[in-house]
């Protein structure tokens, strides 16, 4: 039976237009409906191989240029993504503690994001539990009737704002921001006593002594650390930059925990090492150097990195840092 060329070429186009088929299905499809049309004339075979042929090349073009088009999505660089938690909510927060716009912008207000009242109370009962003990040693902590007097929060808040009013103005001793004959005298007397203050400061404790571990070389800071570590990875999301470095705390305090740093310009203090947003230097999390127990340390620039990086890894961020952590080690863990 003869068969009109035209429906054969409504045939071939349709087969071009069917990219999933490869190009033997296209041979096989074609072969088949030749062979339901055996009186097809041989011109009009000769041109159906001719089309079938170029719808062949045609097909495996598309299919080059596919794989191509896999291959650069591959080479792109990924994303910044939003697999983790958004950060701070300025407008949720103000409606759950109910306090207006312009409440919200004081300093006091962001501090206590992250010294919240829980974290507060906590670190109130610790030291409670100290002054007990403090006062059967040292009566000049006692309260008038030789007893405890328990801190609350809002002295705590008052104890802390004065610790950093003395980090920010530095006097030679600590008794003369109670002095008489100066004005910061009577501006740190209207929020607590000298002596109370001293006896706050020697019973102070930021974790719960009967949770102490001995092996812990932060055993005294642990707990309330690891609090304030929390909270910034909580209240900030990131941009794609990233950064790993070393940061000193200046310290003259007697602890063994402290590192003398060439170079710097704070030589001696604590050793932190931090990761922080390239574009703000907001600190998103940190670890205390606290030595090697034996004096040797193996792949230490690696752990610090993986340690640091991991709540940020295949997530697209980029990471940034100095030649200290770089290592053909490092590279093959990122």
């Amino acid at each position: 039976m003869d068969v009109d060329a035209d429906d054969y070429s409504c045939l071939l186009q349709s087969l071009k237009r069917r990219r999933a088929l490869t190009s033997d299905e296209l041979r096989v499809i074609a072969e088949h409906d030749m062979d339901d049309h055996q009186g097809m004339h041989c011109v009009e075979e000769d041109a159906l191989d001719a089309e079938l042929l170029q719808a062949q090349v045609q097909t495996e073009e598309l299919e080059e240029e596919e794989e191509d088009d896999e291959m650069d999505c591959d080479l792109e660089p990924r994303r910044a993504s939003e697999g983790r938690p958004l950060g701070l909510d300025l407008g949720s927060v103000r409606r759950a503690v109910r306090l207006t716009t312009s409440v919200m912008l004081r300093e006091i207000d962001f501090f206590m994001l992250f010294f919240t009242q829980a974290i507060v109370a906590d670190i109130c009962g610790f030291t409670n539990r100290q002054g007990w003990e403090l006062v059967l040693n040292r009566a000049s902590y006692a309260g008038v009737e030789g007893v405890w007097n328990e801190v609350t929060p809002d002295e705590f808040y008052r104890f802390m704002g004065l610790l950093i009013y003395m980090g920010f103005h530095v006097l030679p001793d600590m008794h003369r921001y109670w002095g008489t004959k100066s004005l910061q005298g009577s501006w740190a007397r209207s929020f607590m006593s000298r002596d109370r203050f001293k006896a706050l400061l020697a019973a102070l404790h930021v974790v719960d002594p009967a949770t102490e571990d001995n092996q812990d070389r932060l055993k005294k800071l642990r707990y309330l650390m690891d609090h304030l570590k929390q909270k910034c990875q909580e209240l900030f999301q990131p941009n794609q930059n990233l950064a790993i470095d070393e940061r000193m705390v200046k310290s003259k305090g007697r602890s063994g925990l402290k590192q003398f740093m060439k170079g710097k310009p704070t030589r001696w203090g604590f050793k932190l090492w931090v990761i922080a947003t390239s574009d703000s230097g907001y600190t998103l999390d940190f670890n205390v150097y606290t030595g090697s127990r034996d004096g040797r340390v193996t792949d230490l620039a690696t752990k610090v990195v993986e340690a640091l990086i991991q709540p940020y890894k295949d997530q697209g961020y980029n990471l940034w840092m100095d030649n200290f952590y770089t290592s053909p080690a490092l590279m093959v863990t990122l």
